[in-house]
């Protein structure tokens, strides 16, 4: 923890907070976009061991859909979606972890503004 702390001291980061977790990972907080594509540019280019997630502003919705049939293509899910006018960018069938058999489950990737509840309710 002390070598990141130093290192954002001597980089003169401003505005971020560090948090311990209790798994001993460290959680890195800034307060604008800004900042943290600085802060993770200056992270990758000191080749430390991090990761991110996506900011729940901006990341896509994604809903899980049971019951389709796997024999349903991605392509065809999206093309329906959208003939209906759901702003959908992507589907996936999701597979059984070992064999890798297709499961009729189906993750799509609606776009963040899309009305989920609206869409929950006519289906």
């Amino acid at each position: 923890m002390i070598y990141i702390y130093n290192y954002l001291n001597i980089k003169r980061v401003q505005n971020y907070r560090i948090t311990l977790l209790n798994s001993g990972d460290l959680k890195l907080i800034v307060n604008t976009e800004d900042r943290y594509r600085t802060t993770s540019k200056m992270l990758n280019e000191a080749r430390f061991i991090w990761f991110t997630y996506e900011n729940k502003q901006t990341r896509p919705t994604r809903v899980i859909v049971k019951k389709l049939h796997s024999s349903c293509t991605p392509e065809q899910i999206v093309q329906e979606l959208r003939r209906k006018g759901y702003q959908i960018t992507d589907a996936v069938n999701i597979l059984k972890w070992k064999t890798k058999e297709p499961l009729p489950v189906f993750m799509l990737t609606l776009d963040r503004t899309e009305n989920i509840q609206q869409y929950i309710r006519n289906h």
